[in-house]
């Protein structure tokens, strides 16, 4: 697949999962670290190693309540609008801020929870299935429609409920939680209120899942 040519103002959906379709998320901290990478290696600076930045606060303080503290002066290279971490693969709705932005963010947050993953878990070599998937979203549509799929993922997917899976951006959506990771204004003002906001989302999760029971009964 031929990726996009990355612009600055431009949005774009990308996704990646385990290579051999294997998990790349076994337990709370995982989901936790990779979140905390998110908005770690958001910043146009070089980074370091994420360990001072661990002590400043506990891991299980942001799985269910507030969002992330912030990264002192740190000069964003996206804007992230939506996330959802499924087990064996993730989705991200990116707007691009600085040049190669994307790009860049993307090695560092790959790289860095590669490492991670495998010192922890006790292998080695690669742990996603190549690189990234991208995918430019050109209208206002296809940015709202973008959102539901990622914030409705793990629903459509059949993981859990969206505003009770804790990885994902939906409950920050549906002020469930007070997070501020992302950029949700970017999509929410094209709503009249959060309530209309859900009303679709449900009412696209509910298609997209019948989509997906009609074609496996075609595939039979």
């Amino acid at each position: 697949m031929k990726r996009p040519k990355f612009q600055n103002g431009k949005y774009y959906h990308i996704c990646n999962r385990g290579v051999d379709k294997r998990e790349v998320f076994m337990c709370d901290e995982d989901y936790l670290r990779f979140l905390i990478s998110l908005r770690y290696f958001n910043d146009v600076n070089p980074t370091g190693g994420l360990y001072n930045y661990l002590q400043s606060f506990k891991l299980e303080t942001f799985a269910r309540s507030k969002d992330l503290p912030k990264v002192p002066d740190n000069e964003p290279l996206v804007d992230i609008l939506c996330y959802c971490l499924n087990i064996n693969h993730f989705h991200l709705l990116l707007k691009q801020k600085k040049e190669d932005g994307v790009s860049n963010f993307m090695q560092k947050l790959s790289n860095s929870y590669t490492q991670y993953f495998n010192k922890k878990h006790k292998r080695s070599g690669v742990l996603f299935q190549g690189k990234f998937r991208a995918f430019e979203v050109k209208s206002e549509g296809k940015l709202w429609e973008t959102s539901f799929y990622i914030n409705g993922n793990a629903e459509i997917h059949k993981i859990d409920k969206c505003d009770k899976w804790p990885w994902s951006s939906c409950s920050d959506y549906l002020n469930i939680r007070e997070g501020d990771l992302c950029s949700k204004n970017e999509v929410l003002k094209h709503f009249k209120n959060i309530s209309e906001y859900k009303e679709l989302l449900f009412d696209y999760i509910r298609e997209k899942k019948a989509w997906k029971e009609e074609r496996k009964e075609f595939e039979k």
